[in-house]
Formats: C-alpha cells, sequence, structure tokens
C-alpha cells in the first residue's frame, strides 16, 4: 500500500506541527537546532542592546527575557526526547545566561553559584530563568502523559513508548534526586 505510485516512503525526518519527526534523530537535531536558532537569535540580540544602544531599559529586558524568551523552547522539549534536544537546549541556556551578564554589565560569565540561582524559581529567591537543559526530561515526561490521556489503547500498551520515553523517565528521576525535589 505505501510503495503504491504517489505514496513514495521516504526516512530523515519533516517538520509537523511545529516539530520534527521521522527516524533520522540527527536530521531531527539538525532541524530543531537551525529552527530555535533561527527563531532565537534575533530576540536575544535585541535583549542583550541596553537603552543607550537602541535596546531596552534592563527591567524590561529581565521581563522579557524571563516571560517571552525563556518560554521559548518548551514546546520542542514537550515533543522531542531529550537526547534529541540536548544540544539545543544547552545553547540555549547560555544564550539565556549570556543575556543575563549583559543586564548585570558584566566582563566575565557569572559564577556557577549565580547561574543556579538563577534558575531559581522567583518563589524561591530566584530569577525565574529555568534552565531547559534541566526541564527538559520531565517536560517530556510531562508531554508524552498528555499525549498518552488521549491516546489509542495500542500506544498504551507496555513498551510502546520506545526507550527515549523511559530514558526520560530515568533522567527526570534523577534530576529529582539531583535537586532534592
Amino acid at each position: 500500500m505505501l510503495n503504491a505510485p504517489g505514496c513514495a516512503v521516504r526516512s530523515g525526518c519533516a517538520k509537523l506541527l511545529g516539530t520534527a519527526v521521522g527516524d533520522d534523530e540527527e536530521a531531527r537535531k539538525r532541524w530543531i537546532a537551525a529552527n530555535c536558532t533561527s527563531r532565537n537569535n534575533p530576540l536575544f540580540a535585541t535583549l542583550k542592546r541596553n537603552h543607550s544602544e537602541g535596546g531596552f531599559y534592563a527591567h524590561h529586558r529581565y521581563l522579557l527575557l524571563a516571560v517571552s524568551a525563556v518560554p521559548r523552547l518548551n514546546y520542542q522539549l514537550r515533543t522531542q526526547p531529550p537526547s534529541i534536544v540536548a544540544d539545543t537546549a544547552m545553547a540555549f541556556d547560555a544564550q539565556v545566561q549570556a543575556v543575563l551578564q549583559s543586564l548585570l554589565q558584566r566582563d566575565k560569565p557569572v559564577s556557577a553559584m549565580a547561574r543556579v540561582c538563577s534558575q531559581l524559581p522567583v518563589t524561591s529567591g530566584g530569577l525565574g530563568l529555568r534552565s531547559a537543559q534541566l526541564t527538559a526530561p520531565a517536560a517530556y515526561l510531562g508531554g508524552t502523559a498528555q499525549v498518552m490521556a488521549h491516546a489509542p489503547a495500542a500506544l498504551r500498551a507496555p513498551g510502546a513508548l520506545g526507550d527515549s520515553t523511559m530514558e526520560a523517565i530515568e533522567q527526570s528521576r534523577f534530576t529529582a534526586q539531583q535537586t532534592g525535589n
């Protein structure tokens, strides 16, 4: 049926509903990285410019970073296994920290302790700049749980989710143990 004229079987990846789907993990990684870079770099560049350089005041830059920039990667984190988004999440976190560095008007990167504090929720005394890399396993697990609530019984069968979901569950457990949650 799939080999019928007009129904060629392809491998690789394609964009579907705003994310990469397909059997080629490297192609999905490349697509996600390119998509996130093209969407986010202009925003991060704007947020690095202060008011005297044609940008925004520091408080406005922080607010835009926290409520607009940081959540931009969430959809990819929910729809892709952590192994697929790991490099993109790391680069995204580095961009967030670079904007924070510009907000603090520092010539050198913020310390590891300051970075961790900036990633804490505001209610815990942090800046709420959550790490995409650290939240990736839980986001993927949550996205999978949302889908499974509406999925046919065949997808809910044991083993149907594959190794990437089990890997996300284990990474979520590890992250929870490391952070004490």
